[in-house]
Order: C-alpha cells, then structure tokens, then sequence
C-alpha cells in the first residue's frame, strides 16, 4: 500500500515545529509497513532565503517532496486555491516519476482542501482526511467555512482528532471517526534518572500567544505561591506575547519562580516533561492537546481546560479539568496538584495513555482504514465493470 500523505502545515528549515505531527505520525506509519510518501505545497508571501520550486528532503525519515513559490493572492485565500492545485498537480507528478502511484491520500486538514480534493478527482484516488485546525471549533470565515464543508462532502472518509471536533463534522459526515493524535512512547517515556530537585515544578508548552492562556496560568500561580512553597512554574515556547508575559512575571514579583525557558527542541522535550512534577495546559482552545499525551506518558499528571480537544485526554484518572479562563479554578487546581500530585503512580498513567494514543495502536487503526476503504474501492470496480 503506498499513502500519500499532503499536509496543511509541515516541517520546514523556518520551522522545525510545524506540523511536527504529521511528520512523526508519517514515520510511524512507514515502520509499520506503509509505503509513506510526503507532498507539502508551501505556498508563502515572503520566502527570505529558502529554497524555491520543487525539491526533495533527503534530510528526511520518508520521502518527502516539497513546492516552495511565492503567491500572487497575499490577501485573498481563495486565490490561494488554484495556485495549491497546481502545485499539488507537479509534486503528484514528481512523486510518480521517482516512487510510484500512490494508492490513497490522506489529507491534514482542510486548509490544504480544495487541493486536494482536485488532485483526488482528477486521479480517482481515495481520500482520507483528518482534522486538525483550531479554526474549527470557532467562528469560521466563509473562506474556510467552504473548505471545510467541501473537504467533508467529497472525503471517502473523514476523522476527528477529539470527541469535540467530531461533534462539529458529524452534521455534514455522520460517519465521522474519531482516532486521536498518537505519541511516540519510545521517545516520551519516564526517565528515572533525572535528578530531583527538592522543588515542586509545574511545566508547559506552547506558542506564547493569547490563545495559550498563560496569563491565566502565571496569575493564578501568583495567587496560589503561598500554599506551595518552592513550588516553580517553567514554560517552553516563543511568540508575540513573550514579552508581555516577562512583565507580568515583574509585576506579580514572580522572577525566581516562574521562568520563560524558550524553543523547546524535539530532542529536549522528554527530559523537559521529566522534569516537571505536574504539566498544565491553560489553553482557551486546543483541536487536542499533544503536549498533554506527551506529558501523559512520561508519567506525569496533567491539568487542562475543557478546550475542545483535552476533553478526550483527561479524566479523574489522570488529571484534573477546569473551565477556559478561570483564574480562580485554575488556582486551586495548582493547589490540589501541589499537594496530590505524587498519588499518581507514573507506570499507570503511561500504561493508559499508550493504550490509548500510543504510536502502534493509532497507526493500526489507520492502516485498517485505509484497507478497508481500498477494498471497497475494489468492490465498486468489480460491480461496475460487471
């Protein structure tokens, strides 16, 4: 079986986190026997000094072709449409000079939908297609609005990555599936030899934007220090909040107990959750929430807001859930987590999450998928040309 797989976002030289997912739930698959190739359209107003027009990363773990131009619409995404077509049209040709025909595309979100959808028409391919965009659970434009549903309409068959989300397609895709994102659990394990430090430590993870809520986050640990003596709060990420959130840090007198620590890189994530006695996810909305089944099995336990997507991660088992923007519930979760936190058998808490999002158990799941709709596909024929 050979998948195609197109994201909406992927890893580039500029940025090394994007998509991160897509990526590693490519490789996943590609050592589970799938024949996995990658076509990302990156399609950008500025490009600096990266590399243009069609290449392959040979940098890569799967093969992976990327299209890298200018676009002529900056300002208008439906403009962006015909542009991602054709490119997608010259990747798919590449593809097949170098590897081969593709016998399903599995698409990351819609955002790359129109594309796709094309690309699929005009090679009568099967289409799988998973949401992902936060975009979804909110006000969508009309723009991304038609994508969405049309991506819906025209799928063999589409999947949620939360509960949640599956809510939101099911009007348009009653069969939507729900398979969550999966976690590499061989890289995201406990590792008992990091060194404790005597203090309790709260950790998160993400872009430094409103979105994240680590205003909330940083407050209401103000509120909560002194029930939790020594207790500390470090949290990985970059973004346009960041030096918001440093004089909020100042304001609150907070300078040696809550640290900005930066990018977190791929390789320092484990060790960072690791370290962490506690991880917190104070998000106003997440499609899922990867850092949360990251942290999950490392063996820590996790607070998370009803956001959409941690809804399917969390339960009384391994955390605690609090609603979006509530500071005071947010402080006494701090509070409870400071104090119970070590009731938590770690063996356990990783054991659920890898039977849950572990990378053998999804990519199984997905791999049934894909055959079950080739078969049908073959079926059809067979029917037809009878």
């Amino acid at each position: 079986m050979r998948l195609l797989i197109i994201p909406s976002w992927y890893v580039t030289e500029d940025k090394p986190n994007n998509g991160i997912f897509f990526k590693e739930q490519a490789e996943s698959l590609a050592e589970s026997g799938v024949d996995v190739v990658v076509a990302y359209p990156d399609l950008r107003f500025k490009l600096g000094m990266l590399r243009r027009g069609i290449y392959r990363d040979y940098d890569a773990e799967v093969p992976t072709y990327i299209y890298r131009k200018r676009t002529l619409t900056p300002f208008k995404e439906r403009g962006r449409w015909p542009q991602l077509t054709k490119m997608l049209e010259a990747l798919y040709d590449r593809v097949c000079r170098d590897i081969g025909e593709p016998d399903i595309v599995h698409l990351h979100s819609c955002r790359m939908g129109i594309a796709a959808i094309n690309l699929c028409r005009n090679h009568n391919l099967p289409l799988v297609y998973t949401e992902h965009y936060s975009g979804i659970l909110g006000q969508m434009d009309d723009d991304l609005k038609y994508q969405f549903e049309k991506t819906l309409e025209a799928c063999d068959c589409a999947i949620a990555v939360s509960e949640d989300l599956k809510a939101r397609m099911v009007s348009k895709k009653p069969d939507t599936l729900f398979i969550p994102n999966m976690v590499d659990t061989s890289s995201f394990k406990i590792i008992p030899n990091v060194e404790p430090t005597g203090e309790f430590v709260f950790g998160a993870v993400g872009n430094l934007v409103p979105v994240k809520g680590y205003d909330i986050l940083i407050r209401a640990f103000a509120k909560a220090y002194r029930h939790m003596p020594g207790a500390k709060l470090y949290i990985a990420g970059t973004g346009e909040q960041e030096q918001a959130l440093k004089d909020l840090i100042t304001e609150l007198k907070l300078q040696d107990s809550v640290h900005l620590t930066g990018f977190l890189t791929r390789a320092m994530a484990p060790k960072f959750y690791n370290g962490c006695d506690c991880f917190v996810c104070s998000s106003y909305t997440e499609t899922f929430g990867i850092s949360l089944i990251e942290a999950l099995s490392c063996g820590k336990p996790v607070i998370a807001t009803r956001c959409g997507g941690p809804e399917s991660i969390v339960n009384s088992k391994n955390g605690l859930l609090i609603n979006p923007g509530d500071e005071l519930s947010m402080e006494r979760a701090l509070i409870y987590m400071y104090r119970r936190a070590k009731s938590y058998n770690p063996f356990v808490l990783r054991e659920d999450c890898m039977k849950r999002f572990g990378k053998s158990y999804i990519c199984q799941r997905l791999v049934q998928l894909y055959a079950h709709i080739l078969e049908n596909r073959r079926r059809f024929s067979a029917q037809t040309e009878e």
